[in-house]
């Protein structure tokens, strides 16, 4: 988390231009908040893991926001996928939809794409799983 944090403040430093892998941070440091989070709900530290898992809904949605802005789809629709996979976990399934839905329907190609193929299965999990 120090590295990336150390690399999101890097990539924002005035005197370089960087941004363009900001999202792709976000979207990282997301991934380690969820992985804790889910060792903590093992443990059965609730409280713990609650919190880890809103500081990787809040990554994720920044990620999500910062690919918006810059118009990088591709990092958008990886920060999508990790934000769909917690919502799965955490019983969103129909918010997870919504959002991987949109994103991937707005491709006209690339969906042979690791990426792509990513979002589509998870969107078919999401559409199967009660």
């Amino acid at each position: 988390l120090a590295t990336l944090d150390e690399g999101i403040r890097e990539a924002i430093h005035p005197d370089r231009n960087e941004h363009f892998m900001e999202p792709e941070l976000y979207r990282l440091k997301a991934e380690i908040f969820k992985q804790c989070a889910e060792a903590e709900d093992r443990e059965n530290r609730t409280e713990n893991a609650a919190k880890l898992f809103q500081d990787a809904e809040d990554s994720f949605q920044d990620a999500l926001d910062l690919a918006r802005k810059q118009k990088a789809r591709m990092l958008e629709i990886r920060a999508a996928v990790g934000l769909g996979r917690l919502w799965q976990r955490q019983g969103k399934r129909q918010e997870a939809l919504q959002i991987l839905e949109k994103l991937y329907d707005s491709f006209t190609e690339g969906f042979d794409t690791g990426d792509l193929r990513e979002a589509h299965n998870l969107i078919e999990e999401l559409k199967t799983s009660p």
